[in-house]
């Protein structure tokens, strides 16, 4: 019954039969946990439900959550709030209200930071990331890659990077917004975007939405640019046959 001690037991040996029975036991300490976050998500919603929509007090509510959160990770062990799929399924289930139990291992851990932006919740607890890992350029591509528009929480430097900025906007031209100006008045960058994503035109200046070979090559990559173009290029026969 004693995970913690039967994983110090087991996690340093290389028997691979050793091995099996610690990750079985790392599952089943992980189903637990989650069962009982299920449980408290229920009692959550059941209260809000009980509730005239009327009378429900949002404060009142993430207080008596915050209640239930320190009484239930009191009862957890230290491995279990280390623990990267328990704590991404604790902020799935409790978002915000769950971010002060996550521990500065986890904070510094891009593995737990990739998992929840995986699971949705990636602007939400890369809040809480050392400032060093959103100046990492190839954890911010990987992230990006997830959801462009987490762009907004890389560092000024990459948020000027050519590299990092393209897979962000490859993801969503929503990600444009967070583009560095330096980037975004560059006439050889928008080129490059367009061409991975053509309804980044939607958000660049009408100058280029009027610049013809932009325009083509947006709807080359995607029809539906074309009705960003300018009105002249609308006109334009051959951006016209580009685009059917």
């Amino acid at each position: 019954q004693d995970y913690e001690r039967i994983g110090g037991l087991l996690s340093g040996c290389n028997d691979l039969r050793v091995s099996a029975v610690y990750s079985k036991l790392t599952r089943e300490r992980q189903e637990k946990c989650k069962k009982k976050f299920a449980v408290l998500s229920f009692a959550a919603s059941d209260r809000v439900q009980s509730c005239d929509s009327d009378d429900i007090d949002d404060d009142e509510e993430a207080a008596w959550l915050h209640e239930e959160l320190v009484e239930l990770f009191q009862n957890f062990s230290e491995e279990e709030t280390a623990d990267r799929e328990v704590m991404v399924e604790a902020i799935v289930k409790f978002g915000k209200v769950a971010l002060e139990f996550v521990g500065d291992t986890l904070r510094s851990d891009e593995g737990f930071m990739l998992e929840a932006v995986r699971r949705g919740e990636g602007a939400l607890v890369l809040s809480v990331a050392q400032d060093e890992m959103m100046s990492n350029t190839a954890f911010v591509v990987d992230i990006v890659r997830h959801d462009g528009t987490l762009l907004r929480m890389a560092s000024p430097t990459l948020k000027q990077d050519t590299d990092v900025a393209l897979e962000a906007l490859a993801q969503t031209s929503e990600a444009f917004s967070f583009v560095a100006d330096s980037l975004k008045s560059s006439r050889d960058f928008i080129l490059s975007a367009v061409a991975r994503n053509g309804m980044v035109v939607k958000h660049t200046d009408s100058c280029l939405q009027d610049d013809e070979e932009v325009v083509l090559r947006a709807v080359e990559q995607c029809s539906s640019a074309f009705q960003f173009a300018s009105l002249r290029l609308r006109a334009d026969r051959q951006v016209v046959e580009q685009a059917v």
